[in-house]
Protein backbone atom coordinates (compact mmCIF):
# COMPACT_ATOMS: atom_id res chain seq x y z
CA UNK A 1 0.00 0.00 0.00
CA UNK A 2 1.37 3.12 -0.77
CA UNK A 3 2.04 6.89 1.36
CA UNK A 4 -1.38 8.81 -0.12
CA UNK A 5 -3.88 5.20 -0.04
CA UNK A 6 -2.76 5.37 3.43
CA UNK A 7 -3.23 8.96 3.89
CA UNK A 8 -6.85 8.71 2.14
CA UNK A 9 -7.32 5.75 4.29
CA UNK A 10 -6.46 6.93 8.21
CA UNK A 11 -6.96 10.56 7.69
CA UNK A 12 -10.70 11.11 8.11
CA UNK A 13 -10.34 9.05 11.20
CA UNK A 14 -7.63 10.68 12.57
CA UNK A 15 -9.21 13.87 12.56
CA UNK A 16 -12.16 12.39 13.63
CA UNK A 17 -10.59 11.00 16.90
CA UNK A 18 -9.17 14.29 17.64
CA UNK A 19 -12.61 16.19 17.30
CA UNK A 20 -13.56 13.41 19.82
CA UNK A 21 -11.00 14.14 22.26
CA UNK A 22 -11.45 17.73 22.10
CA UNK A 23 -15.14 17.59 23.13
CA UNK A 24 -14.68 15.36 25.49
CA UNK A 25 -12.07 17.23 27.17
CA UNK A 26 -14.38 20.45 26.97
CA UNK A 27 -16.33 18.02 29.43
CA UNK A 28 -14.03 17.90 32.24
CA UNK A 29 -13.82 21.02 34.75
CA UNK A 30 -11.45 23.81 33.55
CA UNK A 31 -8.31 23.06 35.93
CA UNK A 32 -8.09 19.40 34.62
CA UNK A 33 -8.57 20.47 30.77
CA UNK A 34 -5.66 18.81 28.70
CA UNK A 35 -5.81 20.64 25.15
CA UNK A 36 -5.64 23.84 23.90
CA UNK A 37 -8.83 25.77 24.44
CA UNK A 38 -8.09 29.42 23.28
CA UNK A 39 -9.51 31.23 20.63
CA UNK A 40 -7.90 30.06 17.71
CA UNK A 41 -7.91 26.25 18.56
CA UNK A 42 -11.63 26.58 19.73
CA UNK A 43 -12.22 27.92 15.97
CA UNK A 44 -10.30 25.20 14.51
CA UNK A 45 -12.13 22.67 16.69
CA UNK A 46 -15.78 24.12 15.27
CA UNK A 47 -14.09 23.51 11.79
CA UNK A 48 -13.00 20.22 12.30
CA UNK A 49 -16.50 19.07 14.19
CA UNK A 50 -18.80 20.61 10.71
CA UNK A 51 -16.44 18.69 8.45
CA UNK A 52 -16.29 15.56 10.74
CA UNK A 53 -20.30 15.71 10.50
CA UNK A 54 -20.55 16.19 6.95
CA UNK A 55 -17.92 13.44 5.97
CA UNK A 56 -19.89 10.76 8.33
CA UNK A 57 -23.21 12.02 7.25
CA UNK A 58 -22.41 11.34 3.62
CA UNK A 59 -20.92 8.15 4.71
CA UNK A 60 -23.66 6.64 6.31
CA UNK A 61 -26.36 8.30 3.91
CA UNK A 62 -24.82 5.92 1.32
CA UNK A 63 -25.72 2.10 1.00
CA UNK A 64 -25.06 0.12 4.18
CA UNK A 65 -21.44 -1.49 4.10
CA UNK A 66 -21.06 -5.24 4.59
CA UNK A 67 -19.48 -6.68 7.63
CA UNK A 68 -16.18 -7.10 6.43
CA UNK A 69 -16.12 -3.19 5.76
CA UNK A 70 -17.52 -2.46 9.20
CA UNK A 71 -14.74 -4.03 11.11
CA UNK A 72 -12.07 -2.80 9.31
CA UNK A 73 -13.60 0.69 10.04
CA UNK A 74 -13.84 -0.49 13.66
CA UNK A 75 -10.13 -1.44 13.98
CA UNK A 76 -9.04 1.86 12.12
CA UNK A 77 -10.79 3.98 14.08
CA UNK A 78 -9.25 2.37 17.01
CA UNK A 79 -6.19 3.16 15.66
CA UNK A 80 -6.93 6.18 15.05
CA UNK A 81 -7.72 7.06 18.72
CA UNK A 82 -5.30 5.16 20.03
CA UNK A 83 -2.51 7.65 17.46
CA UNK A 84 -4.38 11.02 18.48
CA UNK A 85 -4.53 10.21 22.71
CA UNK A 86 -1.10 9.25 22.28
CA UNK A 87 -0.16 12.78 20.72
CA UNK A 88 -1.55 14.65 23.88
CA UNK A 89 -0.82 12.03 26.85
CA UNK A 90 2.82 11.68 26.04
CA UNK A 91 3.65 15.41 25.85
CA UNK A 92 6.62 16.32 27.78
CA UNK A 93 5.64 19.03 30.04
CA UNK A 94 2.31 17.51 30.36
CA UNK A 95 4.45 14.52 32.86
CA UNK A 96 5.61 17.88 34.75
CA UNK A 97 2.01 19.12 35.45
CA UNK A 98 0.97 15.70 36.22
CA UNK A 99 4.31 15.05 38.86
CA UNK A 100 3.51 18.87 40.38
CA UNK A 101 -0.57 17.79 40.99
CA UNK A 102 1.51 13.99 42.53
CA UNK A 103 3.60 16.28 44.69
CA UNK A 104 1.53 18.41 46.37
CA UNK A 105 -0.76 15.47 47.04
CA UNK A 106 2.41 14.26 49.16
CA UNK A 107 3.22 16.96 50.52
CA UNK A 108 5.96 18.51 48.84
CA UNK A 109 5.53 21.90 47.65
CA UNK A 110 8.65 22.54 46.73
CA UNK A 111 8.94 19.92 44.38
CA UNK A 112 5.45 21.05 42.70
CA UNK A 113 6.65 24.86 42.61
CA UNK A 114 9.41 23.54 40.62
CA UNK A 115 7.81 21.26 38.59
CA UNK A 116 4.92 24.13 37.66
CA UNK A 117 7.78 26.96 37.04
CA UNK A 118 9.60 23.90 34.35
CA UNK A 119 6.01 23.96 32.53
CA UNK A 120 5.84 27.85 32.55
CA UNK A 121 9.38 27.94 31.84
CA UNK A 122 8.85 25.67 29.00
CA UNK A 123 6.88 28.11 26.29
CA UNK A 124 4.39 25.71 26.28
CA UNK A 125 1.01 28.25 26.02
CA UNK A 126 -1.07 25.58 25.88
CA UNK A 127 -0.31 24.66 29.21
CA UNK A 128 2.05 27.65 30.90
CA UNK A 129 -1.37 29.44 32.26
CA UNK A 130 -2.59 26.14 33.89
CA UNK A 131 0.61 25.48 35.40
CA UNK A 132 0.62 29.46 36.34
CA UNK A 133 -2.74 29.12 38.20
CA UNK A 134 -1.58 25.84 39.97
CA UNK A 135 1.78 27.60 40.96
CA UNK A 136 -0.10 30.45 42.58
CA UNK A 137 -1.94 28.14 44.57
CA UNK A 138 1.12 26.47 45.91
CA UNK A 139 2.60 29.69 46.65
CA UNK A 140 -0.30 30.66 49.03
CA UNK A 141 0.35 27.43 51.00
CA UNK A 142 3.59 28.14 51.37
CA UNK A 143 3.19 32.07 52.81
CA UNK A 144 4.00 33.33 49.75
CA UNK A 145 1.29 35.84 48.63
CA UNK A 146 3.63 38.37 46.10
CA UNK A 147 4.58 35.29 44.53
CA UNK A 148 0.80 33.61 44.27
CA UNK A 149 -0.43 37.12 42.98
CA UNK A 150 2.46 37.34 40.45
CA UNK A 151 1.43 33.28 39.27
CA UNK A 152 -2.12 34.06 39.24
CA UNK A 153 -1.69 37.46 37.19
CA UNK A 154 0.70 35.30 34.62
CA UNK A 155 -2.27 32.99 34.42
CA UNK A 156 -4.81 35.76 33.43
CA UNK A 157 -2.32 36.90 31.13
CA UNK A 158 -1.76 34.07 29.41
CA UNK A 159 -5.20 34.38 28.20
CA UNK A 160 -6.76 31.06 28.17
CA UNK A 161 -10.60 31.53 28.55
CA UNK A 162 -10.92 28.31 30.98
CA UNK A 163 -7.90 29.32 33.70
CA UNK A 164 -8.23 33.37 33.32
CA UNK A 165 -11.61 33.89 35.44
CA UNK A 166 -10.49 31.24 38.29
CA UNK A 167 -7.12 33.02 38.41
CA UNK A 168 -8.96 36.13 38.68
CA UNK A 169 -10.92 35.34 41.62
CA UNK A 170 -7.59 33.75 43.42
CA UNK A 171 -5.92 37.10 42.54
CA UNK A 172 -8.80 38.91 44.10
CA UNK A 173 -8.36 36.72 47.20
CA UNK A 174 -4.63 37.51 47.32
CA UNK A 175 -5.08 41.19 46.58
CA UNK A 176 -7.64 41.96 49.27
CA UNK A 177 -5.49 40.12 52.05
CA UNK A 178 -2.61 42.33 50.93
CA UNK A 179 -4.47 45.38 51.42
CA UNK A 180 -5.02 46.19 48.00
CA UNK A 181 -9.19 46.84 47.39
CA UNK A 182 -8.95 48.64 44.11
CA UNK A 183 -6.94 45.37 42.86
CA UNK A 184 -8.90 43.11 44.66
CA UNK A 185 -12.18 44.93 43.32
CA UNK A 186 -11.29 44.66 39.27
CA UNK A 187 -9.81 40.79 39.56
CA UNK A 188 -13.13 40.05 41.51
CA UNK A 189 -15.21 41.97 38.46
CA UNK A 190 -13.18 40.42 35.86
CA UNK A 191 -13.99 36.62 37.97
CA UNK A 192 -17.88 37.58 37.19
CA UNK A 193 -17.58 38.78 33.66
CA UNK A 194 -16.05 36.38 32.37
CA UNK A 195 -16.57 33.20 35.01
CA UNK A 196 -18.83 29.99 34.94
CA UNK A 197 -21.60 30.36 37.30
CA UNK A 198 -18.92 27.80 40.05
CA UNK A 199 -16.77 31.12 39.62
CA UNK A 200 -19.28 33.95 39.27
CA UNK A 201 -21.10 33.42 42.52
CA UNK A 202 -17.83 33.19 44.61
CA UNK A 203 -16.69 36.53 43.17
CA UNK A 204 -19.50 38.23 43.83
CA UNK A 205 -19.62 37.18 47.13
CA UNK A 206 -16.37 38.00 47.72
CA UNK A 207 -17.25 41.40 45.87
CA UNK A 208 -19.95 42.39 48.59
CA UNK A 209 -18.04 41.19 51.35
CA UNK A 210 -15.38 43.41 49.97
CA UNK A 211 -17.61 46.49 49.76
CA UNK A 212 -19.29 45.53 53.43
CA UNK A 213 -16.04 46.13 54.73
CA UNK A 214 -15.05 49.27 52.60
CA UNK A 215 -18.36 50.64 53.83
CA UNK A 216 -18.19 49.88 57.31
CA UNK A 217 -14.54 51.76 58.06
Amino acid sequence: MGFFPVVARFAPLVVTAGVVLFWLDRLRPPPRRMLVTDRPSAIAAWLFSAWVLLYWGARLAGPPPGVAHVLLYVSDALFAVTLVAGVFILRPSSRDLRRGSRLVKEGDLDGAAAAYRRVIGSGRRDEAGLAAFRLGGVLIRQGDLDGAGAAFQRAIDAGQPSIVPAAALNLGWVLERQGDAAGARTAYQQAIDHGPPDVREPAARALRELDGTQAGS
